[in-house]
């Protein structure tokens, strides 16, 4: 398991790299109308992801800081190994349903 000083290690590592690419992946299946049910998403929120997707385009590696918090967060439980040797698919996956969660709430 993951202590709070090395989660937050993490965030400078090359874990911020996979989460700003998986991040850039999952606003370009959101502009690009493919956030459906089919792709893994709740196809009642698109507005919203349009809206959040569209509103930070051009500061990708910003919300990828933001998104990759919450994300490993959720994942504590696994150790700093896990969490480097996860794959992009893996990180895009746990960053898609951050962002289909936090549309419902806030309304992005």
């Amino acid at each position: 398991m993951a202590t709070y000083n090395e989660l937050r290690d993490l965030l400078s590592d090359d874990v911020l790299n996979k989460a700003e690419n998986a991040t850039a992946d999952v606003m370009a299946d959101i502009l690009q109308n493919e956030d459906t049910a089919a792709n893994g998403y709740d196809d009642t929120n698109h507005s919203q992801r349009a809206k959040w997707a569209s509103e930070n385009l051009g500061r990708v590696r910003e919300e990828a800081k933001k998104l990759l918090w919450p994300v490993l967060v959720k994942n504590q439980g696994l150790t700093v190994e896990q969490i480097k040797s996860a794959t992009l698919a893996n990180f895009k996956t746990q960053i898609k349903l951050f962002i289909i969660e936090y549309t419902k709430v806030v309304g992005a």
